[in-house]
């Protein structure tokens, strides 16, 4: 089954907020779409949450690097979408 996800949905998976487990629940066995844009979208969230000392250094490059795995997993399947499984990271 094909998902529709917006950043909010990626940004609470790959930080851990508390709403997760619910999100990788709800979203096992789907395939997650999301916009071209969410690239840049991920990296406004962090940096958003660095400047307000949500996240270091250390945290944003270690959800980069999950969100890293996820993206070059599906990446090549088609390029105006990102095609993602949802897979459970920090």
């Amino acid at each position: 089954m094909n998902l529709v996800v917006d950043t909010s949905v990626l940004i609470a998976v790959l930080v851990s907020e508390p709403e997760r487990d619910t999100l990788i629940e709800l979203t096992k066995d789907a395939d997650l779409i999301a916009p071209g844009s969410v690239h840049w979208e991920i990296g406004n969230a962090l940096a958003a949450m660095m400047k307000r000392k949500r996240l270091g250094l250390d945290q944003v490059a270690a959800v980069l690097s999950a969100y890293e795995q996820i993206y070059q997993r599906q990446w090549k399947s088609h390029p105006t979408t990102v095609c993602m499984p949802m897979m459970p990271t920090l």
